[in-house]
């Protein structure tokens, strides 16, 4: 039986807790910087330094909001296969397309087994009649809770998909099961869901850019548009106006966090300059939660630690932000 980690000053059980939140230590093919794997525990540490009364939003802790611990054979199969793909990932940086294929199959295959074993939980939690999220590791452990999603809702569903990256690659250095290409996995899943909006992406490729024009279900508002329509008069609650119609009445949100501005979360592993500010962020979850939209589960990924140090500013960051989302998924 795994514990239950203490999360924003609380120790919930599963069964007194309404949100149930699956933590992912995972970064094995993260492509720059590592840490990822790190990130549910220190945002569970983190998350205890904050004040929870708001004239703005009520506390839902009383809800109930279990943070589960990760089973120890996750942790040993993410060192294990980090591991194994530290050369091919330096090995593609110096020869592209190098790499041993053998090694490299072997690796895809451990990653298969992650997001088999996400979506294998999150069916669980599921049918245990509980709201749930959750909290990476990298962004590819979001693939196996949006397979249960596509699955269950045949597709009648939407994403809101916050992220300095389009994450529509076919593969990355050979990885079927990268953080760069969790979107393309969603999008050629036999469901697909019905809409995937995009928003704070400005480090993409061309591959990326033709797969979005080849879609009509894909909406991706580059960040670079963004700024110029707000640089020349339109106003941030416009444009949310304007985003919210585009989504249907189930959506799940994937907020990976360098879809926020660097000095946000400064260790996240691919930080590129630009992105939404952590007030857009707020004002863009609350105007959603007041919609049409029926949240029915979310993600929060690529919050990175780079040591052992529970005070560092990524995980206090990630904290209120977790919170958030747990609020409007509660409301």
């Amino acid at each position: 039986m795994r514990k239950n980690l203490n999360l924003f000053g609380y120790t919930s059980s599963y069964e007194e807790s309404e949100l149930i939140l699956l933590s992912v230590p995972w970064s094995a093919t993260a492509s720059f910087g590592g840490g990822t794997d790190k990130g549910p525990e220190m945002i569970a540490q983190a998350s205890s330094q904050m004040d929870f009364f708001s004239i703005e939003a009520e506390d839902v802790r009383d809800q109930g909001i279990c943070l589960l611990s990760s089973p120890d054979f996750l942790k040993t199969l993410n060192k294990q296969t980090r591991d194994k793909a530290l050369p091919i990932i330096q090995l593609e940086e110096a020869a592209p397309g190098n790499f041993p294929k053998s090694l490299l199959e072997e690796i895809n295959r451990t990653c298969h087994q992650m997001v088999k074993w996400v979506y294998e939980e999150i069916k669980k939690i599921h049918k245990s009649g509980k709201k749930f999220g959750l909290v990476g590791g990298d962004h590819s452990t979001s693939e196996g809770v949006i397979q249960y999603f596509s699955e269950l809702y045949q597709g009648d569903f939407g994403i809101l998909h916050i992220d300095a990256h389009a994450d529509l690659r076919n593969s990355y250095q050979g990885f079927q099961h990268s953080h760069a290409s969790v979107m393309y996995n969603v999008m050629n899943q036999p469901y697909p869901p019905a809409s995937l909006v995009q928003l704070g992406v400005r480090d993409y490729c061309e591959e990326e850019y033709l797969f979005i024009k080849e879609n009509k279900n894909i909406h991706t508002f580059f960040d670079s548009k963004i700024k110029a329509a707000l640089f020349e008069g339109k106003t941030w609650k416009s444009f949310v106006e304007s985003l919210i119609p585009l989504l249907p009445e189930n959506i799940y949100i994937s907020l990976d966090v360098d879809g926020l501005e660097p000095h946000l979360f400064p260790h996240t592993g691919t930080p590129v300059p630009g992105g939404l500010s952590f007030a857009q962020t707020e004002y863009l979850l609350n105007k959603l939660s007041q919609s049409h939209c029926q949240i029915i589960g979310f993600d929060l990924v690529e919050v990175a630690a780079p040591n052992e140090d529970k005070n560092i500013w990524d995980a206090q960051t990630g904290a209120r932000l977790l919170y958030k989302l747990c609020q409007i998924i509660l409301k």
